[in-house]
């Protein structure tokens, strides 16, 4: 196992997913995995904030897990759950949301105080 976003992986083999998927993602995340589980896709990628560190701080995640290898009987022997971190995208996502709302106020204001001035 790889070192996942936030945890150790020895601490990882001894949780179940659910305890470091964040409550905002948990129900969708059930969904998903219960719909790969049924067979009805084969795997499934998603951006969310996965992990949860033991701090209670939070990573942002994208995600894809597959199905590697199925026996005869359709029973998944092997998955691959990819986890990269792109707390850092997001953040800066975030960022240049805030000052696009931020240059809208300003631009804002200053066609109002023009109409003001005229």
């Amino acid at each position: 196992m790889r070192p996942s976003p936030g945890r150790a992986p020895k601490e990882l083999g001894k949780l179940d997913w659910t305890e470091f998927t964040h409550p905002d993602d948990l129900q969708d995340s059930i969904k998903r995995f219960a719909r790969f589980k049924a067979g009805e896709t084969d795997g499934y990628t998603f951006r969310k904030t996965a992990i949860v560190k033991p701090d209670g701080s939070t990573v942002w995640v994208h995600m894809i897990l597959t199905r590697l290898q199925s026996d005869e009987g359709g029973t998944d022997r092997y998955l691959s759950c990819l986890a990269e971190d792109i707390t850092g995208q997001m953040e800066s996502e975030r960022n240049l949301l805030e000052s696009e709302r931020s240059r809208a106020i300003c631009l804002s204001l200053f066609r109002h105080s023009l109409s003001l001035q005229i």
